[in-house]
């Protein structure tokens, strides 16, 4: 009779966040449960906080005039990396439909993503090259004004 090993489950020997504070910490399992129950309640009411701050931004940035504010949607949608859900395939395609350039809804993704603190580069420069592609923008502009 052939015998065939039986499943093991992958997580079985993966300490829990209880058993790594203890050991990190060196304290008891009761000590480490009450120093996890503590950091989870302050990491929600944190991200409760933050919930609120970007939700505030957004409806304030909505509630100010705006000469284009479909621009400025699609701006919010690129910068959150959700153009799927919109079945938006480019920046140019969108500014197109809207009748604006693709210049602007880059403003607003840059924009966006300036004041709600996203980091999603799905559509745009990360932060170290925006200064280079800016001087080499300025560059660029005052040569044409020498000309």
């Amino acid at each position: 009779m052939i015998h065939e090993p039986h499943y093991f489950d992958d997580t079985e020997g993966l300490d829990t966040e209880v058993d790594l504070i203890c050991e990190r910490l060196g304290v008891g399992v009761a000590l480490a449960q009450r120093i996890k129950d503590y950091k989870d309640e302050h990491l929600a009411e944190s991200v409760d906080w933050e919930v609120a701050r970007i939700l505030s931004t957004v409806l304030s940035e909505f509630t100010r005039p705006c000469k284009n504010l479909r621009a400025r949607v699609y701006g919010l949608i690129f910068a959150a990396g959700l153009d799927q859900v919109n079945s938006c395939h480019s920046q140019a395609e969108i500014a197109r439909q809207i009748g604006c350039t693709r210049a602007l809804i880059s403003h607003y993704v840059t924009d966006w993503a300036d004041k709600i603190r996203l980091g999603v580069f799905k559509f745009r420069k990360s932060e170290r090259s925006r200064s280079v592609f800016s001087a080499a923008q300025t560059l660029a502009w005052s040569k044409r004004k020498e000309q």
